[in-house]
């Protein structure tokens, strides 16, 4: 595998894991509560966020921005439908 093929997968991966970490953590938090958790699920997202930033400094940026990005689009649709 070339060093191109490499860097595409690592791209590729960053943004697609947050979409299924916070589909699960969704599910969980709608399964286990009565209504929909606002604070527990963007505060969960944010959190984690500054956590992987600290840790990693820049290194995950794109990861971070798609946590973000797929938690508050997220959150503006299952308004919308709950």
């Amino acid at each position: 595998m070339s060093q191109y093929y490499i860097e595409e997968f690592k791209i590729i991966s960053q943004v697609f894991l947050p979409i299924l970490l916070i589909g699960g953590l969704a599910t969980f938090l709608i399964v286990f509560n009565d209504g929909y958790p606002w604070y527990t699920f963007i505060g969960a997202a944010i959190g984690l966020s500054i956590i992987i930033v600290s840790w990693t400094e820049k290194k995950y940026a794109i990861f971070i921005t798609s946590l973000l990005m797929c938690a508050i689009i997220y959150s503006a649709l299952s308004s919308l439908y709950n």
